[in-house]
């Protein structure tokens, strides 16, 4: 008995490539072969598993890629018998840093409005909150990427200097104000 001719037993991966994100993922790919071809599938790297490990004729393979966690891109191979798909996976976004410019206001007795500008990337999200009650911020209290906010400072009443904070991811933006 002779097994399959070897051009009966060609396979093709569609698709052949296959670009995916940073976060984990799962993609489907067809394996074309003659239903007397038997396969196997194997991943050159530990980040990316294929299943099932063999089949025979025609199939899908599941591929499951972890998160890239890195900030670099990375590839990998999945050969099925002597096919490979090459899957190339985009690096981690940089870590959110914030920066809020200026770090302090002063202000007379009489108040007034304030502004400042949070320096951060397009991706990454913040919240604001404020530590008293004569600061009103016009701005969103929450929000994604850089901004400026605006405030309202009402006027001090009081003898004694006045303080308050606009924190913003973490970042403190001080309001000090003259008393009467």
């Amino acid at each position: 008995m002779v097994g399959p001719a070897a051009v009966k037993c060609q396979l093709t991966l569609s698709p052949a490539t296959q670009d995916v994100g940073a976060s984990a993922t799962q993609f489907t790919v067809a394996v074309a072969a003659g239903r007397e071809c038997a396969w196997t599938s194997r991943s050159d790297a530990a980040w990316t598993q294929a299943a099932p490990a063999s089949g025979q004729g025609d199939g899908t393979l599941t591929l499951n890629v972890a998160s890239n966690t890195q900030q670099s891109a990375r590839t990998a191979n999945v050969v099925v018998n002597d096919t490979a798909l090459r899957i190339t996976q985009a690096a981690a976004p940089a870590p959110c840093t914030y920066s809020i410019s200026p770090g302090s206001r002063s202000f007379a007795d009489s108040g007034g409005n304030g502004s400042f500008t949070l320096q951060t990337g397009s991706s990454c999200s913040w919240t604001s909150s404020v530590s008293v009650s004569w600061i009103t911020v016009l701005s969103a209290p929450s929000g994604t990427g850089p901004a400026t906010f605006t405030y309202l400072v009402a006027r001090n009443q009081g003898k004694p200097d006045r303080s308050g904070t606009i924190t913003v991811a973490g970042r403190t933006h001080t309001v000090t104000q003259d008393g009467r």
